[in-house]
């Protein structure tokens, strides 16, 4: 049977507080008869989500093809390139302010990959996908990118051209001692 394990989390990048969906997910090896835990990696990979090996410097450049959809109660359904979607009105808990931060930048930040420790009791915090991102990126078992929120495509929008603004940068010319 295949397992789908998700949990929602505030992400902070460049002063934003931006939501974001950790995804862990094991299906069966049909020839082998075990459990294959990379088994989401590889198809978020080949439907878009691209391989991150450092989430300081995700882009936040909405992924095409994929879209989230966050009812009145909270549950979510997770469309992407595929006919069915990757979640469909899932009850997925999310900290204060998760709804809001998805209104108010039109994007959620989804991560998907193996090793996070979500299958996992989390009593200690060592089971928190936060804490266990980095690793996972490390070791190449991390997918992530920026889903645009259906009903905020503007504000994914806005937010993706103020992101893409170069940032001025002072020289040596520019400071006023002549120094760095």
């Amino acid at each position: 049977m295949t397992e789908l394990h998700a949990q929602a989390g505030l992400w902070t990048q460049h002063a934003w507080r931006i939501p974001a969906l950790y995804l862990e997910g094991e299906a069966p090896d049909r020839s082998h008869d075990t459990m294959v835990s990379d088994a989401l990696l590889a198809v978020v990979r080949a439907r878009g989500l691209p391989l991150t090996t450092d989430p300081d410097y995700l882009p936040l450049r909405p992924v095409t093809g994929w879209r989230m959809h966050v009812d009145d109660m909270g549950a979510i359904t997770l469309d992407w390139p595929h006919f069915t979607p990757l979640l469909e009105s899932a009850p997925v808990e999310s900290p204060d302010g998760w709804q809001e931060a998805a209104a108010a930048t039109g994007i959620v930040v989804v991560f998907a990959g193996h090793g996070l420790g979500l299958h996992e009791p989390h009593t200690d915090g060592n089971g928190h996908a936060f804490t266990q991102l980095w690793d996972a990126a490390a070791a190449g078992a991390l997918a992530g990118g920026a889903v645009v929120v259906a009903g905020h495509e503007t504000r994914a929008a806005e937010l993706d051209r103020t992101l893409a603004r170069p940032q001025r940068r002072v020289n040596h010319h520019d400071h006023p001692s002549g120094h760095r």
